[in-house]
């Protein structure tokens, strides 16, 4: 699937899927590549989420989340910005203030998904969205089911595929809830986008959540020949919005 939502609150998972029973609103892809340019910018309007429905009660979003990146010419660097109502947004760094308006009023179709199955406790569901909402609520019994999982995929020795320079020793159980990243490419660690604030500060940062995760797929093909993740992130202090690139 192309996109797939995060409610941090109610750790629910919501897919776009091209099956008829797929009837969650989840709001708009902006299909004509022309028209979703944003102004005389190199950005442009790709989707607009009803964030009510696929991030309830996450304080400070737009009930419209606009998501922007450049498609025409991609570089594929990260960038952020700040939503300061539903057609106005500011581009941190560049201090470039874009209005939305025209772009919204491009053609779009419907952004209907479904939610997908997750069970935190479930060794197999918890790895798959690891990256997401960690391996925490996993029991002794599950952890060492996980455990076996990765042996499988890994084999047993876990040093090849790790970033982190474990000692000889450390147990899998606490490697595997910083190496194991699923659904993400390279890693899981995200911080506020913003470097101008202080929202960095602390040994793990502020906790800034990836909302939305778009890979390539047949029915919504934005970089042609290239297959990069984009990972849409939310800082919860300052609201910025964050778009961060990683190869699969």
């Amino acid at each position: 699937m192309a996109l797939t939502f995060f409610d941090h609150r109610n750790k629910r998972i919501f897919e776009t899927s091209p099956e008829k029973d797929a009837q969650i609103d989840l709001g708009t892809y902006h299909v004509d590549s022309d028209t979703r340019r944003i102004e005389d910018s190199r950005y442009d309007l790709l989707f607009s989420v009803n964030s009510q429905v696929a991030f309830p009660k996450c304080k400070g979003l737009p009930a419209t989340l606009p998501i922007l990146y450049q498609t025409r010419k991609p570089d594929f660097d990260s960038f952020a910005y700040r939503v300061h109502d539903d057609f106005l947004v500011e581009i941190i760094n560049t201090s470039e203030t874009l209005d939305l308006r025209d772009a919204m009023k491009s053609p779009g179709q419907p952004l209907l998904g479904a939610e997908i199955p997750y069970n935190p406790r479930k060794a197999e569901d918890a790895l798959a969205w690891a990256g997401v909402f960690s391996l925490k609520k996993l029991s002794r019994r599950e952890m060492k089911r996980a455990i076996a999982i990765v042996d499988e995929r890994w084999g047993g020795d876990w040093s090849p595929y790790c970033v982190v320079p474990w000692e000889k020793g450390t147990k899998k159980s606490t490697m595997i809830q910083l190496e194991w990243v699923q659904p993400f490419g390279q890693n899981a660690s995200f911080s506020c986008p913003d470097w101008r604030r202080r929202c960095k500060e602390g040994f793990f940062g502020t906790p800034t959540l990836p909302l939305i995760l778009y890979e390539e797929s047949p029915e919504m093909n934005l970089f042609g020949d290239f297959n990069p993740q984009l990972i849409i992130t939310y800082c919860r202090r300052c609201r910025t919005i964050g778009v961060v690139n990683q190869c699969d």
